[in-house]
C-alpha cells in the first residue's frame, strides 16, 4: 500500500500582463510582446506561462459575443521575449486576450484586443514562369536565326 503526503501552500494569483502589444503580423502569424509584473518576493509564485485565447471575430459574433470554441495556446514565459502565434488564417480578424499563469492559477484576462492577419501575398511565380518561358523562346529564336544566316 502506497501513501502520499501532500503539503498545500497558499498561493498568490499572478498579475495580469501589463503590456500586450502587437509587434508584427504576417498572413498566417501575429507576433506579440507581453510585459509581466512578477512578484519577485516568492520564486514559487513566479509567472511561468502565458495563456493566449483567440477567436475569429466572425466566430465571436456568430456565438452571441461569447468565448466559445476559442483557440487556447500556452507559451513559456520569458522576460523580454516576443511570442509568435502561427498557423492563423490569412486576412482574418482575431479577438485575443492573454492571462498570466503560475503555480496558483490564472490571472485576470487582459482587455480583448482585435488584430487582423495580412492577406495572401500576391503570387509572382506564375508571372516569373511566364517571363522565363518568354525568355527561353527569345533565346531559342535568336539561336535559330543566327544559325540560318
Amino acid at each position: 500500500e502506497v501513501h502520499y503526503i501532500i503539503h498545500l501552500k497558499q498561493g498568490i494569483q499572478p498579475k495580469t500582463p501589463h503590456k500586450f502589444e502587437l509587434l508584427g503580423r504576417g498572413n498566417e502569424s501575429l507576433e506579440f510582446y507581453l510585459g509581466s509584473r512578477d512578484d519577485e518576493s516568492d520564486e514559487s509564485m513566479k509567472i511561468n506561462e502565458y495563456r493566449f485565447e483567440m477567436l475569429t471575430k466572425d466566430n465571436f459574433e456568430t456565438n452571441g459575443s461569447e468565448w466559445k470554441y476559442q483557440n487556447i495556446r500556452d507559451v513559456h514565459a520569458e522576460k523580454n521575449s516576443t511570442y509568435l502565434m502561427e498557423k492563423l488564417t490569412p486576412n482574418t480578424t482575431y479577438l485575443i486576450r492573454v492571462a498570466s499563469l503560475n503555480a496558483a492559477g490564472l490571472s485576470e484576462w487582459t482587455e480583448i484586443k482585435e488584430f487582423t492577419t495580412l492577406a495572401h501575398a500576391p503570387k509572382l511565380i506564375s508571372n516569373n514562369a511566364a517571363l522565363t518561358h518568354t525568355s527561353l523562346l527569345i533565346v531559342f529564336l535568336f539561336y535559330y536565326l543566327s544559325k540560318s544566316l
